[in-house]
């Protein structure tokens, strides 16, 4: 599993290691680092709502996109059926 180095704030110089994100899966995983890196210390929850945004973001995005790709198949069931 490959994972990101996200910067933490700007007046700092350390980072946060985030799972890499490429699915859902990857999503509950950096979700689940966040927390981790609060509870540590290493990401104030400032920086942690941030990057939480982010990752909601990326779901939204993938919820689209699973919307579409059903939808699409409905439309072509339908046309296929009506022939």
């Amino acid at each position: 599993m490959s994972s990101v180095r996200v910067p933490t704030s700007q007046d700092r110089q350390d980072c946060c290691l985030l799972p890499a994100i490429n699915s859902v899966d990857g999503a509950t995983k950096a979700m689940a680092a966040i927390t981790t890196a609060v509870a540590n210390g290493e990401l104030t929850p400032t920086e942690a709502a941030e990057l939480s945004r982010v990752i909601d973001g990326f779901i939204k995005a993938i919820e689209a996109t699973e919307i579409e790709r059903r939808l699409r198949l409905l439309e072509e069931r339908a046309i296929r059926d009506a022939k």
